[in-house]
């Protein structure tokens, strides 16, 4: 900050941006596993119909509800670690149920 006050130069504060306080973060790692182990693109239109297809089946408004409403859960601890990243979106795993969609859960963590 010493340099950007020294040198005059203007300087517009922002709060953090932890990832944890955008719900569609939650909804791109859902994405990316669908990709990965679903659709296991092997070229751009595979790519770009698994895309199209996850947002056509696997994207309601539950869904998008529930990822909103996660807010709750981490915004305490976005505020205790300043605006930081809490950290649960890098333990977000999803996992295949037998009818063929996806539930999200945490990862232990190591003690």
């Amino acid at each position: 900050m010493a340099f950007i006050r020294d040198n005059n130069m203007n300087y517009w504060p922002t709060p953090a941006e932890s990832p944890d306080l955008n719900p569609i973060e939650m909804l791109w790692n859902e994405l990316k596993f669908f990709l990965s182990t679903v659709v296991k693109p092997r070229n751009k239109d595979e790519l770009v119909d698994g895309i199209r297809m996850f947002w056509s089946t696997r994207v309601t408004p539950e869904k998008c509800q529930r990822y909103i409403s996660h807010l709750k859960k981490v915004l305490p601890e976005v505020i205790r670690r300043e605006g930081r990243a809490s950290g649960h979106l890098s333990r977000m795993q999803f996992s295949k149920k037998p009818n063929g969609s996806f539930r999200s859960h945490q990862i232990k963590q190591k003690s």
